[in-house]
């Protein structure tokens, strides 16, 4: 397949380019895991829809800024203009009718609100019209550049300065990005025949930082508001699927058959980041509505609640190689024909009681 990347492991990686390679993520791994059939419908047939909904972008841009830094920042994202701030500025048709009626300009011959708005300019190129403006930064966001709101981009900034100001992460953030690691760092390996890869969002030597903005929809302790998103968004899945991500890569380090790409942060990075064989998982929760307080977790791997999720990967991928073993790796999955029976068990004891 063309979109195959090479096994071992990548620095620099275009986040594009690792999505493109079908090796199976965590999130696939938690997908397979939950409902295999519908893992693969929604990977044969994806839906023809553009889901980047607002908190998607958001978490992205966020991403982007907080991790690889401003310059990436702004090469990946443009501002979209905000109407409030330019001066006299020229909206509707009734506007640009005005403004030229105003300056003795003739509409004759115009048909449509672009005739009208192109004798603006041909008159005063340095007057503000909003669908030039509009169109202007439409023409800007070339391949690779996605535009964001002014209201986005306000609210990412006041997160990124609110994290600044966290005492544990200040030491470790330079104008508003992490620095001293390897941001966004990308691992292809095989397991038992099975492509798996993972995306490491920072990564110290012995120390992995998971960047996770989240949406509370009503006020509760902060405690008890992380827990459930990781409960509801199954993140201890993907802690896991990167901790054995982890010990593969430190496993080929050791026998010497760990394939370095791209550019480490410095020439011993990758030996210092193998020197030992546990690492601490941090989990940076980032409120993204309303005040954007930043939250450290850390998910030891001595937790019951690990050990769980670690065989639920590897029970994930076990589903995986039976299901291609059954059907092939890209055939429908259909579900067991067998009828399912219920029991008393099925059901609470109170069930069908009314007092």
């Amino acid at each position: 397949m063309a979109n195959l990347l090479p096994l071992g492991l990548h620095f620099g990686l275009a986040d594009d380019v690792y999505h493109a390679d079908p090796a199976l993520g965590s999130t696939d791994l938690k997908a397979v895991f939950l409902d295999a059939i519908q893992f693969q419908f929604d990977r044969l047939y994806p839906a023809d829809t553009n889901d980047e909904t607002y908190a998607k972008l958001w978490g992205s841009a966020f991403h982007a800024r907080s991790l690889e830094g401003r310059n990436v920042f702004e090469a990946k994202y443009r501002i979209e203009p905000d109407p409030k701030t330019f001066k006299n500025l020229i909206v509707t048709d009734a506007d640009v009718k005005l403004w030229l009626a105003e300056n003795g300009v003739s509409t004759r011959g115009t048909k449509t609100k672009a005739d009208r708005v192109k004798l603006i300019r041909e008159a005063d190129p340095t007057v503000h019209v909003w669908d030039v403006i509009k169109a202007q930064f439409e023409d800007s966001l070339t391949d690779g550049v996605t535009g964001i709101t002014a209201k986005m981009a306000k609210e990412i900034a006041l997160a990124i300065e609110w994290m600044g100001r966290h005492p544990k992460l200040a030491g470790v953030m330079m104008d508003g990005a992490f620095f001293g690691g390897a941001p966004e760092v990308s691992l292809f390996y095989e397991h038992e025949g099975v492509r798996l890869k993972c995306r490491f969002d920072y990564v110290y030597p012995g120390l992995f930082v998971d960047l996770k903005s989240f949406r509370p929809w009503r006020p509760r302790e902060m405690r008890k508001t992380i827990i459930k998103a990781i409960r509801d968004f199954r993140y201890d899945l993907q802690s896991a699927a990167y901790r054995k991500g982890f010990a593969k890569a430190r496993e080929l380090y050791l026998s010497g058959n760990l394939a370095i790409h791209g550019e480490p942060p410095t020439s011993n990075f990758v030996d210092l980041l193998f020197q030992k064989d546990q690492i601490q998982w941090l989990w940076l929760m980032v409120k993204a509505t309303g005040a954007p307080t930043s939250t450290l977790i850390e998910f030891p791997d001595e937790l019951l609640v690990f050990e769980a999720a670690a065989r639920e990967i590897e029970q994930a991928i076990a589903i995986y190689k039976s299901m291609v073993a059954q059907f092939g790796e890209y055939k429908d999955w259909m579900p067991e024909p067998d009828v399912i029976v219920l029991d008393d068990s099925d059901f609470p004891t109170n069930f069908g009681i009314y007092s």
